[in-house]
């Protein structure tokens, strides 16, 4: 990917970036970033105590892509991620607001709150977009969550929201069925979630792949799809750049289904590692 990005300086097209410094403690990601540095690439740097932890490409103010990947071998070869490519202009003209503040130094808490669409309407569906620590998303998620009439099945990397996790527990209370499965290093950390949904006679399960089950993803009423970069945590709320969106569409939430069953499965039936 960072030699596409050469080449497309290259041939003339304008490539700008915005990155972690943080990222320059891996040799490997360093030297990439490097690479893309000596084409004169401009690269903004995040270097505050938030964490640029978005991951989206606009190209040629037409398509974003956006999701839970990152452009590593990990996420790509061996980690459970999902990516998405948007078209809808309105959506891309706000991953362009979003990243014009990046590219001007501003991170976490001194981007203002100026999302230009957070909800467009289609001609079946509607999509909703949020960004942090700005539009407030996590608030987004729980009325999505509280709505729900029958059912909720999370995927979820780091979950550790109170919040999330009560309007979890709430709706299954209320009979909605809900089913989660957790990323096996951190369902029994510090915060996670993961004990109080399992007190909460939620169905949750450790994930069985072996390397990084790295989505953050809820899909409600096989109708609704929260998916981004946005994990379940206070960080994500209040301090990181990150990006969501919530979709309203069967077809996208069946597909998201077929993901949530195949991790489901599989963490009923973990792979052999070692």
């Amino acid at each position: 990917i960072a030699q596409a990005l050469v080449r497309a300086k290259t041939r003339g097209v304008q490539v700008r970036l915005a990155l972690d410094r943080e990222n320059l403690d891996d040799p490997v990601m360093a030297k990439w970033a490097g690479s893309v540095q000596d084409a004169d690439i401009s690269v903004s740097w995040q270097e505050t105590d938030a964490f640029l932890h978005s991951k989206f490409v606009i190209v040629d103010r037409r398509v974003v892509w956006m999701g839970s990947w990152n452009a590593t071998i990990n996420d790509t070869y061996r980690n459970n991620n999902n990516l998405l490519r948007i078209t809808v202009p309105e959506i891309v003209a706000n991953y362009e607001a979003e990243f014009a503040q990046m590219a001007t130094g501003d991170f976490g808490s001194k981007k203002s709150a100026q999302t230009p669409s957070p909800l467009v309407q289609l001609s079946s569906g509607q999509i909703e977009n949020y960004f942090s620590p700005q539009d407030g998303v996590r608030e987004q998620i729980v009325k999505r969550i509280t709505q729900a009439k029958q059912s909720v099945a999370f995927l979820a990397f780091s979950f550790t929201s109170d919040e999330i996790g009560d309007a979890m527990i709430a709706r299954q209370a209320a009979g909605v069925a809900v089913r989660g499965v957790f990323e096996r290093r951190n369902a029994e950390g510090t915060g996670s979630e993961y004990a109080r949904l399992r007190k909460g006679n939620v169905d949750v399960l450790i994930d069985g792949n072996c390397y990084t089950m790295h989505h953050k993803v809820i899909i409600i009423d096989q109708r609704f799809v929260i998916t981004g970069s946005y994990n379940f945590t206070g960080r994500a709320e209040d301090i990181n750049d990150e990006n969501l969106v919530i979709i309203d569409s069967p077809e996208i939430a069946a597909l998201y289904m077929e993901e949530f069953e195949r991790v489901y499965q599989k963490a009923q039936n973990p792979q052999a590692c070692g």
